[in-house]
């Protein structure tokens, strides 16, 4: 049986890299953004169709693409935007182009301070 407070205990003594804290927070947050503008889409009738997002997983899709390399592949199956979202791929293939110009828009609005 797993210990618990030893594995906690293990895992606060681990140096953080500051950076790649930052990088995968930032990817999570990508994740999330995208996630909610598709939902705004979809509820707003430019989404015809279905939508199955995945608000919640962004943390374990982020790290899931983490330690891949470029040229790896990946096959998400169900709710897997999030995935690609990571991995850096762009809104227009994604969406096709008219949707993604508006989440770019959209996404980019809320980065701003």
């Amino acid at each position: 049986m797993v210990n618990v407070k030893e594995l906690l205990t293990v895992a606060k003594s681990l140096p953080v890299d500051p950076e790649l804290f930052r990088k995968l927070f930032r990817q999570i947050l990508e994740v999330r953004m995208f996630e909610e503008e598709t939902i705004q889409l979809f509820h707003s009738a430019k989404i015809i169709g279905y939508l199955h997002p995945s608000i919640g997983n962004e943390a374990a899709e982020v790290g899931a693409t983490a330690g891949l390399a470029k040229a790896d592949i990946i096959f998400p199956t169900h709710r897997g935007h999030g995935f690609f979202v990571a991995r850096g791929a762009s809104f227009e293939k994604l969406m096709g182009a008219p949707i993604s110009a508006v989440m770019s828009s959209a996404i980019s609005r809320r980065r701003s301070p």
